[in-house]
Order: structure tokens, then sequence, then C-alpha cells
């Protein structure tokens, strides 16, 4: 590891530290993207909501709540160790897959009286996969239109484990995912024979071409996409690359505000500003921090983000 790269993930673990452990705070650091599985502090809402497990449109309470798990996913070892911080929530692993660099988790509700089952997948964890998100040729997709070869060849592995272990489970059944997480949730979507009540994604790239997304249409997708996250941003939409996003954009504004399937018009307005969000206490070491479209990208960011909107959304009720 390049010596100034190491020095600036010492810096920020500093920080990190220095910030105390007693609330969620954004984290504009290096190490709060490239080792998101490092944190401590999960499900930080004393009165927690409940899943809403009916609804088939968009829930603050579920977004955070997904969020949350799919930040869990980053957590390296057994799954005891996530279990840890899912039993906060009422939530427990029952199943994990490990393979080829890619990690997918089956999580159930231990809330008798509010049954569900949430399949979780993992997000980018090194180079290699970084490489694999950008190996951008389409094909055919097995129902319609075409899908990013790359994300496709990665569900072939574990399509047949999924399908076996959610079998016989409580509906409904919540999909997520951050980054590549979210790539690889909706191409399970696309092509699972249970249909989800629901996927949320994270800071995910585009997935297929425009027939691809529009085959998607009967089901119930939120995307949500932090500013300037880059990620969100590839593979490229102009020819000859043709993707395009699917389900519906929940979209982080610049000051902190959640536009709910906004037009084009409004985000392109919306990043023409750049206008990084710190908490209070963050208001130094900016020097070492990385760019926002990277920081933007951190899973812990999308969870503070959706907390905040989720806290204010309880006390206007």
């Amino acid at each position: 590891m390049p010596r100034v790269i190491l020095c600036l993930l010492i810096i920020g673990t500093f920080q990190t530290i220095a910030l105390g452990k007693d609330m969620l705070q954004f984290d504009n650091t290096w190490p709060a993207l490239v080792s998101p599985g490092v944190g401590e502090i999960y499900f930080d809402i004393e009165s927690m909501p409940k899943m809403e497990t009916k609804t088939k449109e968009f829930s603050i309470a579920n977004a955070w709540r997904l969020a949350e798990v799919s930040r869990i996913s980053y957590k390296m070892g057994a799954g005891p160790y996530r279990n840890y911080y899912l039993k906060k929530a009422k939530l427990k692993e029952i199943h994990f897959l490990e393979t080829k660099g890619l990690f997918y988790h089956v999580i159930v509700s231990q809330d008798k009286e509010n049954p569900f089952t949430i399949v979780a997948f993992r997000g980018s964890q090194d180079i290699q996969n970084w490489i694999t998100n950008f190996d951008a040729i389409l094909i055919d997709h097995e129902k319609s239109g075409k899908v990013h070869k790359g994300f496709n060849e990665a569900i072939d592995l574990i399509l047949e484990d999924i399908e076996n272990n959610i079998k016989g489970l409580e509906a409904p059944l919540f999909i997520c995912g951050h980054s590549l997480g979210g790539a690889l949730a909706i191409v399970t979507a696309s092509r699972l024979s249970v249909q989800p009540q629901a996927a949320y994604i994270y800071g995910c790239p585009r997935v297929g071409n425009g027939d691809f997304a529009k085959s998607l249409n009967n089901l119930t997708i939120f995307r949500i996409e932090n500013h300037l996250d880059m990620v969100t941003n590839v593979p490229p939409e102009d020819k000859p690359f043709n993707y395009k996003h699917v389900g519906k954009t929940i979209y982080i504004t610049h000051d902190n505000k959640l536009l709910i399937d906004p037009d084009e018009l409004k985000i392109l307005d919306d990043r023409l500003t750049t206008e990084r969000n710190y908490d209070d206490k963050i208001d130094s070491w900016q020097l070492f921090d990385p760019p926002e479209p990277f920081s933007d990208h951190a899973p812990v960011n999308y969870v503070c983000h959706l907390q905040r909107e989720l806290i204010n959304s309880m006390k206007n009720k």
C-alpha cells in the first residue's frame, strides 16, 4: 500500500475515534469509503420504527432500516458477528454465502407480530470487484432487454442458493444492497421466482439498457442516490453503452433534502451545487478527505441522511 494512502487512512481513523461513539456521524474520510465494515454504531434510533411490510410506496422507515442492513453486510467474519448488531433491530441472519468475491445473506425478522425476510448483498470490497463493476458489456437478459454481463454472471453463481434459502420463509421479501450489492440486488429481483415486496438500492451503478429497465416496471424498486455519488453515473447512458437506471429515484440533495422521483433537470441543477455535508463536530482534516463524489458513496453517509430524514418525519407526526 502506498505510504501516502496509509497515512490518509491512519489520519482518518484518528478523526473517527476523536468524534466519539455516542451517535452516528457523517464520515467523509477515506476509511468510511474503503473500509465500510469497521463501524460499531448501527440502528441508532431510540424509538425504532417498525418495517412497513405491506406498503408499495416509498417508506423512509424501510429505507433507513435496509440501508443499515446493507451497511452491516460489509461486516466480515461469521454470521454471529453480524447478528450482534442485527439483534438490536430484532433481526437475525440465518444464512450467508461468500464465494468468488460475492457475498449475500438472508435475514429474518424476530418480531412475531411483523414477520418479513431480507436478502442483502455486500458491495465492493477490493479492486478486483471494482474492475468487475466496470466490465460493462451488455448481454441478453433471460426475460427482456440487455443486462451488464459481469453482474448477470455473478448472479448465475448464487441464484440457486438464494432460491433454496428463501423457500418457505415468511413473506414479504425485501431485497437490498449498496454499490455492487445494489446491482446484484436488481439482477436478483429480475430473475427470482418470488416477487419481492420491494427492493431498496443505495449508490448503485446502472445495470442494463432501457428495455431491461422497462421490463422491471412491475417490480417495486427504490434507488437511493446521494448528490454527487460517482458510482450512480456509470456505466454511461450515451451510445454505444445505452445504460439506463431502473426503478424510482430517491435523490438526496446537497442540502440534505429527499426528493421522490425528481426529473433529471432538478437533479442536474442540484449537482451544480457542491456543499459537502458535515456534522458540527466535523470541521477539520478536510485536506485529507476524499473528493465529494467519492465520500458521497460511503454507506454510512447514506444511513446518516436517511436517519435524519426519518427522525424529522417522526417529529412531524
